[in-house]
Protein backbone atom coordinates (compact mmCIF):
# COMPACT_ATOMS: atom_id res chain seq x y z
CA UNK A 1 0.00 0.00 0.00
CA UNK A 2 2.92 2.51 0.82
CA UNK A 3 4.10 1.96 -2.87
CA UNK A 4 0.82 2.07 -4.24
CA UNK A 5 0.48 5.49 -2.40
CA UNK A 6 3.54 7.28 -3.87
CA UNK A 7 2.39 6.20 -7.44
CA UNK A 8 -0.64 7.74 -7.04
CA UNK A 9 1.20 11.00 -5.43
CA UNK A 10 3.08 11.09 -8.53
CA UNK A 11 0.55 10.67 -10.88
CA UNK A 12 1.49 7.17 -12.68
CA UNK A 13 -1.69 5.81 -11.02
CA UNK A 14 -5.47 6.83 -9.93
CA UNK A 15 -6.79 5.43 -6.53
CA UNK A 16 -10.61 5.44 -7.72
CA UNK A 17 -14.16 6.58 -5.56
CA UNK A 18 -14.57 2.72 -5.94
CA UNK A 19 -11.60 1.38 -4.15
CA UNK A 20 -9.55 0.38 -7.30
CA UNK A 21 -6.17 1.29 -8.76
CA UNK A 22 -5.98 2.56 -12.20
CA UNK A 23 -3.03 3.36 -14.57
CA UNK A 24 -2.71 5.91 -17.36
CA UNK A 25 -3.34 4.08 -20.92
CA UNK A 26 0.42 5.72 -22.08
CA UNK A 27 1.96 4.41 -19.21
CA UNK A 28 0.15 0.88 -19.46
CA UNK A 29 1.50 1.74 -23.42
CA UNK A 30 5.20 2.12 -22.60
CA UNK A 31 5.10 -0.49 -19.96
CA UNK A 32 4.10 -3.21 -22.50
CA UNK A 33 6.55 -1.97 -24.87
CA UNK A 34 9.21 -2.27 -22.41
CA UNK A 35 7.92 -6.21 -21.34
CA UNK A 36 7.94 -7.04 -24.78
CA UNK A 37 12.15 -6.51 -24.93
CA UNK A 38 11.93 -9.83 -23.50
CA UNK A 39 9.68 -13.05 -25.01
CA UNK A 40 10.15 -14.75 -21.61
CA UNK A 41 9.21 -12.58 -19.61
CA UNK A 42 5.87 -11.74 -22.06
CA UNK A 43 4.77 -15.07 -21.70
CA UNK A 44 5.27 -15.41 -18.18
CA UNK A 45 3.51 -12.47 -17.33
CA UNK A 46 0.27 -13.90 -19.62
CA UNK A 47 0.24 -17.19 -17.59
CA UNK A 48 0.29 -15.59 -14.30
CA UNK A 49 -2.20 -12.96 -15.30
CA UNK A 50 -4.28 -15.95 -16.88
CA UNK A 51 -3.60 -18.03 -13.81
CA UNK A 52 -4.63 -15.25 -11.26
CA UNK A 53 -8.63 -14.51 -13.09
CA UNK A 54 -8.86 -18.02 -14.15
CA UNK A 55 -8.83 -18.54 -9.97
CA UNK A 56 -10.65 -15.81 -9.73
CA UNK A 57 -13.71 -17.15 -11.36
CA UNK A 58 -13.36 -20.12 -9.70
CA UNK A 59 -13.59 -19.01 -6.46
CA UNK A 60 -17.09 -17.03 -7.17
CA UNK A 61 -18.17 -20.04 -8.70
CA UNK A 62 -20.72 -20.80 -5.53
CA UNK A 63 -21.85 -17.31 -4.75
CA UNK A 64 -22.35 -16.93 -8.43
CA UNK A 65 -25.11 -20.59 -7.56
CA UNK A 66 -26.09 -18.98 -3.67
CA UNK A 67 -26.40 -16.46 -1.37
CA UNK A 68 -24.15 -13.98 -2.92
CA UNK A 69 -24.95 -13.79 -6.49
CA UNK A 70 -25.12 -9.89 -6.16
CA UNK A 71 -21.67 -9.34 -5.29
CA UNK A 72 -20.01 -12.21 -7.38
CA UNK A 73 -21.64 -10.44 -10.51
CA UNK A 74 -20.49 -6.72 -9.29
CA UNK A 75 -16.91 -8.71 -8.71
CA UNK A 76 -16.80 -10.76 -12.43
CA UNK A 77 -18.44 -7.05 -14.24
CA UNK A 78 -15.81 -5.09 -12.64
CA UNK A 79 -13.00 -7.56 -13.76
CA UNK A 80 -14.27 -8.30 -17.38
CA UNK A 81 -11.83 -7.02 -19.50
CA UNK A 82 -8.96 -9.06 -17.30
CA UNK A 83 -11.20 -12.15 -17.40
CA UNK A 84 -12.16 -11.94 -21.42
CA UNK A 85 -7.94 -12.07 -21.54
CA UNK A 86 -7.66 -14.48 -19.41
CA UNK A 87 -10.33 -16.91 -20.82
CA UNK A 88 -8.73 -16.52 -24.23
CA UNK A 89 -5.51 -16.93 -23.09
CA UNK A 90 -6.40 -20.74 -22.10
CA UNK A 91 -8.33 -21.20 -24.86
CA UNK A 92 -5.21 -20.14 -27.38
CA UNK A 93 -3.16 -22.65 -24.40
CA UNK A 94 -5.79 -25.53 -25.20
CA UNK A 95 -5.75 -25.49 -20.83
CA UNK A 96 -8.78 -27.73 -20.29
CA UNK A 97 -8.34 -27.57 -16.53
CA UNK A 98 -7.88 -24.16 -16.48
CA UNK A 99 -11.49 -23.56 -18.84
CA UNK A 100 -13.02 -26.63 -16.97
CA UNK A 101 -12.65 -24.34 -13.01
CA UNK A 102 -13.77 -20.90 -14.51
CA UNK A 103 -16.67 -22.19 -16.77
CA UNK A 104 -19.76 -22.23 -14.73
CA UNK A 105 -18.97 -18.62 -13.07
CA UNK A 106 -18.06 -17.15 -16.83
CA UNK A 107 -20.73 -18.57 -18.49
CA UNK A 108 -23.80 -17.65 -15.74
CA UNK A 109 -22.32 -14.41 -15.32
CA UNK A 110 -23.35 -13.82 -19.36
CA UNK A 111 -26.72 -15.60 -18.77
CA UNK A 112 -27.64 -13.16 -15.73
CA UNK A 113 -26.83 -10.38 -17.73
CA UNK A 114 -27.81 -11.01 -20.92
CA UNK A 115 -24.41 -11.17 -23.01
CA UNK A 116 -25.48 -14.27 -25.36
CA UNK A 117 -23.78 -13.43 -28.20
CA UNK A 118 -20.00 -12.89 -26.33
CA UNK A 119 -20.97 -15.55 -23.99
CA UNK A 120 -21.67 -18.04 -27.02
CA UNK A 121 -18.48 -16.97 -28.99
CA UNK A 122 -16.50 -17.55 -26.23
CA UNK A 123 -17.46 -20.84 -25.27
CA UNK A 124 -17.68 -22.01 -28.81
CA UNK A 125 -13.91 -21.05 -29.18
CA UNK A 126 -13.38 -22.89 -25.99
CA UNK A 127 -15.82 -25.84 -27.51
CA UNK A 128 -13.17 -26.35 -30.56
CA UNK A 129 -10.02 -26.20 -29.10
CA UNK A 130 -11.09 -28.97 -26.42
CA UNK A 131 -12.71 -30.72 -29.03
CA UNK A 132 -9.54 -31.52 -31.10
CA UNK A 133 -8.07 -32.67 -28.17
CA UNK A 134 -7.31 -36.27 -27.31
CA UNK A 135 -10.05 -37.36 -25.26
CA UNK A 136 -9.35 -37.62 -21.40
CA UNK A 137 -11.66 -36.42 -18.49
CA UNK A 138 -10.62 -33.36 -17.63
CA UNK A 139 -11.15 -32.49 -21.47
CA UNK A 140 -14.93 -34.37 -20.64
CA UNK A 141 -15.26 -32.23 -17.23
CA UNK A 142 -14.72 -29.02 -19.07
CA UNK A 143 -16.68 -29.33 -22.08
CA UNK A 144 -20.13 -30.82 -19.91
CA UNK A 145 -19.58 -26.96 -18.28
CA UNK A 146 -19.17 -25.35 -21.43
CA UNK A 147 -21.91 -27.03 -23.40
CA UNK A 148 -24.77 -26.11 -21.18
CA UNK A 149 -23.70 -22.95 -21.09
CA UNK A 150 -24.15 -23.03 -24.77
CA UNK A 151 -27.19 -25.12 -24.69
CA UNK A 152 -28.45 -22.01 -22.77
CA UNK A 153 -27.46 -19.34 -25.30
CA UNK A 154 -28.99 -21.80 -28.57
CA UNK A 155 -32.37 -21.26 -26.29
CA UNK A 156 -32.05 -17.43 -26.10
CA UNK A 157 -31.60 -17.15 -30.05
CA UNK A 158 -34.61 -19.88 -30.49
CA UNK A 159 -31.89 -22.63 -31.76
CA UNK A 160 -33.35 -25.36 -30.62
CA UNK A 161 -31.51 -28.35 -32.71
CA UNK A 162 -28.25 -26.75 -31.11
CA UNK A 163 -29.61 -26.76 -27.74
CA UNK A 164 -30.56 -30.72 -28.44
CA UNK A 165 -27.02 -31.34 -30.41
CA UNK A 166 -25.36 -30.12 -27.23
CA UNK A 167 -27.07 -32.10 -25.01
CA UNK A 168 -26.88 -34.66 -26.71
CA UNK A 169 -23.06 -34.84 -26.55
CA UNK A 170 -22.94 -34.14 -23.00
CA UNK A 171 -25.20 -37.20 -22.33
CA UNK A 172 -22.65 -39.19 -24.05
CA UNK A 173 -20.05 -37.63 -21.84
CA UNK A 174 -21.97 -38.03 -18.67
CA UNK A 175 -22.20 -42.16 -20.21
CA UNK A 176 -18.28 -42.55 -21.11
CA UNK A 177 -17.13 -41.48 -17.82
CA UNK A 178 -19.89 -42.76 -15.81
CA UNK A 179 -20.21 -39.54 -13.51
CA UNK A 180 -22.56 -38.09 -11.52
CA UNK A 181 -24.21 -34.46 -12.55
CA UNK A 182 -22.09 -32.07 -11.80
CA UNK A 183 -22.51 -29.65 -8.72
CA UNK A 184 -22.57 -27.14 -11.10
CA UNK A 185 -25.65 -24.56 -11.81
CA UNK A 186 -28.51 -26.86 -13.63
CA UNK A 187 -25.83 -29.51 -14.80
CA UNK A 188 -28.26 -31.89 -16.20
CA UNK A 189 -28.58 -32.28 -19.98
CA UNK A 190 -32.46 -33.07 -19.94
CA UNK A 191 -33.06 -29.77 -18.56
CA UNK A 192 -32.46 -27.78 -21.09
CA UNK A 193 -34.06 -30.50 -22.84
CA UNK A 194 -36.99 -30.57 -21.14
CA UNK A 195 -37.44 -26.59 -21.52
CA UNK A 196 -36.69 -26.79 -25.34
CA UNK A 197 -39.09 -29.20 -25.36
CA UNK A 198 -41.55 -26.47 -23.88
CA UNK A 199 -41.12 -24.12 -26.00
CA UNK A 200 -42.19 -26.28 -28.74
CA UNK A 201 -45.18 -26.99 -26.70
CA UNK A 202 -44.58 -30.49 -26.18
CA UNK A 203 -45.56 -30.53 -22.61
CA UNK A 204 -45.86 -34.28 -21.88
CA UNK A 205 -42.41 -34.38 -22.85
CA UNK A 206 -41.20 -31.78 -20.90
CA UNK A 207 -42.71 -33.53 -17.76
CA UNK A 208 -40.66 -36.61 -18.88
CA UNK A 209 -37.78 -35.18 -19.03
CA UNK A 210 -38.04 -32.77 -15.91
CA UNK A 211 -39.07 -35.93 -13.98
CA UNK A 212 -35.68 -37.64 -14.73
CA UNK A 213 -34.20 -34.18 -14.05
CA UNK A 214 -35.83 -34.61 -9.87
CA UNK A 215 -35.00 -38.50 -10.10
CA UNK A 216 -31.61 -37.87 -11.10
CA UNK A 217 -31.10 -34.72 -8.76
CA UNK A 218 -32.79 -36.49 -5.68
CA UNK A 219 -30.90 -39.38 -5.95
CA UNK A 220 -27.39 -37.40 -6.18
CA UNK A 221 -28.83 -35.02 -3.52
CA UNK A 222 -28.61 -31.89 -6.15
CA UNK A 223 -30.42 -28.96 -4.71
CA UNK A 224 -29.62 -26.69 -7.67
CA UNK A 225 -30.77 -29.34 -10.42
CA UNK A 226 -33.99 -30.14 -8.44
CA UNK A 227 -34.85 -26.46 -7.85
CA UNK A 228 -35.01 -26.23 -11.56
CA UNK A 229 -36.76 -29.81 -12.16
CA UNK A 230 -39.76 -28.61 -10.00
CA UNK A 231 -39.76 -25.15 -11.85
CA UNK A 232 -39.89 -27.00 -15.57
CA UNK A 233 -42.59 -29.31 -14.10
CA UNK A 234 -44.86 -26.26 -12.79
CA UNK A 235 -44.14 -24.91 -16.17
CA UNK A 236 -45.10 -27.65 -18.29
CA UNK A 237 -48.14 -29.04 -16.05
CA UNK A 238 -49.72 -24.68 -16.43
CA UNK A 239 -49.20 -25.41 -20.04
CA UNK A 240 -51.05 -28.90 -19.68
CA UNK A 241 -54.13 -26.97 -18.09
CA UNK A 242 -53.37 -28.83 -14.56
CA UNK A 243 -52.94 -25.95 -12.33
CA UNK A 244 -53.19 -27.22 -8.82
CA UNK A 245 -50.07 -29.50 -9.84
CA UNK A 246 -48.50 -26.36 -11.12
CA UNK A 247 -48.76 -24.44 -8.00
CA UNK A 248 -47.92 -27.27 -5.71
CA UNK A 249 -44.41 -27.80 -8.35
CA UNK A 250 -43.73 -23.76 -7.95
CA UNK A 251 -44.18 -23.82 -4.44
CA UNK A 252 -41.54 -26.49 -3.98
CA UNK A 253 -39.48 -24.70 -6.41
CA UNK A 254 -39.64 -21.39 -3.98
CA UNK A 255 -39.07 -22.90 -1.23
CA UNK A 256 -35.88 -25.10 -2.31
CA UNK A 257 -34.21 -21.43 -4.20
CA UNK A 258 -34.80 -20.02 -0.70
CA UNK A 259 -32.58 -22.51 0.60
CA UNK A 260 -30.15 -22.36 -2.40
CA UNK A 261 -30.10 -18.52 -2.15
CA UNK A 262 -30.61 -18.48 -5.66
CA UNK A 263 -32.41 -15.28 -5.48
CA UNK A 264 -31.54 -14.73 -9.48
CA UNK A 265 -33.62 -17.91 -10.14
CA UNK A 266 -36.55 -17.12 -8.07
CA UNK A 267 -37.16 -14.49 -10.27
CA UNK A 268 -38.27 -16.95 -12.95
CA UNK A 269 -40.42 -18.68 -10.24
CA UNK A 270 -41.82 -16.41 -9.33
CA UNK A 271 -42.96 -15.22 -12.94
CA UNK A 272 -44.33 -18.58 -12.85
CA UNK A 273 -46.46 -18.28 -9.93
CA UNK A 274 -47.65 -15.40 -11.26
CA UNK A 275 -49.15 -17.19 -14.12
CA UNK A 276 -50.33 -19.69 -12.30
CA UNK A 277 -52.39 -16.90 -9.97
CA UNK A 278 -53.85 -15.55 -12.84
CA UNK A 279 -54.85 -18.94 -14.75
CA UNK A 280 -56.64 -19.36 -10.99
CA UNK A 281 -58.09 -16.22 -11.87
CA UNK A 282 -56.39 -13.97 -8.80
CA UNK A 283 -54.93 -11.31 -11.18
CA UNK A 284 -53.84 -8.94 -8.43
CA UNK A 285 -51.73 -12.08 -6.75
CA UNK A 286 -50.44 -12.73 -10.23
CA UNK A 287 -49.51 -9.01 -10.56
CA UNK A 288 -47.73 -9.11 -7.08
CA UNK A 289 -45.13 -11.94 -8.47
CA UNK A 290 -44.51 -10.40 -11.65
CA UNK A 291 -43.67 -7.09 -10.04
CA UNK A 292 -41.12 -8.98 -7.57
CA UNK A 293 -40.02 -10.91 -10.66
CA UNK A 294 -39.10 -7.34 -12.14
CA UNK A 295 -37.49 -6.27 -8.93
CA UNK A 296 -34.98 -9.01 -8.36
CA UNK A 297 -33.69 -8.74 -12.19
CA UNK A 298 -33.52 -4.95 -11.54
CA UNK A 299 -31.57 -5.48 -8.81
CA UNK A 300 -29.33 -7.67 -10.77
CA UNK A 301 -29.28 -5.64 -13.56
CA UNK A 302 -30.06 -8.43 -15.87
CA UNK A 303 -31.80 -7.08 -19.03
CA UNK A 304 -33.65 -10.68 -19.90
CA UNK A 305 -35.17 -11.14 -16.48
CA UNK A 306 -36.64 -7.47 -16.62
CA UNK A 307 -37.87 -8.08 -20.37
CA UNK A 308 -39.76 -11.24 -19.04
CA UNK A 309 -41.61 -9.78 -16.06
CA UNK A 310 -42.89 -7.06 -18.09
CA UNK A 311 -44.44 -9.38 -20.57
CA UNK A 312 -45.94 -10.84 -18.11
CA UNK A 313 -47.25 -7.51 -17.02
CA UNK A 314 -48.33 -6.64 -20.02
CA UNK A 315 -50.38 -9.76 -20.65
CA UNK A 316 -51.93 -9.27 -17.38
CA UNK A 317 -52.86 -5.23 -18.30
CA UNK A 318 -54.25 -6.22 -21.80
CA UNK A 319 -56.25 -8.92 -20.14
CA UNK A 320 -57.06 -6.16 -17.48
CA UNK A 321 -58.16 -3.98 -20.51
CA UNK A 322 -55.59 -1.47 -19.71
CA UNK A 323 -54.35 -1.09 -23.34
CA UNK A 324 -52.53 2.45 -22.62
CA UNK A 325 -50.04 0.66 -19.79
CA UNK A 326 -49.88 -2.90 -22.24
CA UNK A 327 -48.41 -1.16 -24.84
CA UNK A 328 -45.90 0.49 -22.29
CA UNK A 329 -44.48 -2.92 -20.99
CA UNK A 330 -45.17 -4.82 -24.71
CA UNK A 331 -42.53 -2.16 -26.42
CA UNK A 332 -40.50 -1.78 -23.30
CA UNK A 333 -39.91 -5.53 -23.32
CA UNK A 334 -39.23 -5.42 -27.30
CA UNK A 335 -36.61 -2.50 -26.85
CA UNK A 336 -34.54 -4.87 -24.03
CA UNK A 337 -34.99 -8.06 -26.27
CA UNK A 338 -33.70 -6.10 -29.28
CA UNK A 339 -30.95 -5.05 -27.54
CA UNK A 340 -29.54 -8.46 -26.29
CA UNK A 341 -30.85 -10.34 -29.34
CA UNK A 342 -32.95 -12.92 -27.85
CA UNK A 343 -35.24 -13.88 -30.62
CA UNK A 344 -37.66 -15.81 -28.39
CA UNK A 345 -38.76 -13.01 -26.31
CA UNK A 346 -39.02 -10.63 -29.06
CA UNK A 347 -41.61 -13.13 -30.68
CA UNK A 348 -43.16 -12.60 -27.44
CA UNK A 349 -43.15 -8.70 -27.45
CA UNK A 350 -43.82 -8.12 -30.24
CA UNK A 351 -46.86 -10.80 -30.82
CA UNK A 352 -48.04 -8.64 -27.33
CA UNK A 353 -48.08 -5.37 -29.57
CA UNK A 354 -49.49 -7.23 -32.79
CA UNK A 355 -46.83 -6.96 -35.15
Amino acid sequence: LSILSVLVDKSLIRFDADGRYQIHELLRQYAAEQLEKSADDVSQTQADHANFYIQFLHERSDNVFGHHQRDALQAIRADLDNIRVAWLCSVAQGDAEALGKSCDALGMYYQFQGGYLEGMLLFSQATDVLQAQLQNEVTDVALLGILMSKAWYFLRFGQLEGTEACMAQSLAIYRRLNIPRLPGYQSDPNAPLSFAALTRGDYESAVQLAEQVRNVAEAEQHPINRQFAYHLLSEAHLGLGAHETAQECAQRAYAQSLMTGDRWFRAYILNNMGQIAVALGDNLMGKNHFQASYEIRHDFADPEGMALALINLGKLSFKERDLAEAEDQFQRSRTIYQDINDKGGLAAANWGLGK
